[in-house]
């Protein structure tokens, strides 16, 4: 159980090296903001973007935010080349 790179030691020391290099209040941040992400994706079953309608013209021609999940996502395909 102790052995491995899944031990509880290697996690630990993985995610205080992850608080010391981002910082509390961007962690806090970030971690919101992918359970927001995920909730409405639960509940919603649709894609996580808040829709144009909610917040003003949808013909504002501005680039769309993307999500968190995506972001991440889009970094590992980047990697994977």
């Amino acid at each position: 159980m102790g052995e491995g790179l899944f031990s509880f030691w290697h996690i630990a020391i993985l995610a205080f090296v992850i608080f010391i290099v981002v910082g509390p209040k961007a962690l806090v941040k970030q971690w919101h903001r992918a359970t927001d992400g995920i909730q409405q994706l639960v509940e919603g079953g649709g894609s996580p973007q808040k829709t144009a309608s909610a917040g003003g013209s949808s013909g504002s021609g501005g680039k769309r935010k993307r999500g968190f999940a995506y972001r991440v996502g889009r970094l590992f395909r980047r990697r994977k080349r």
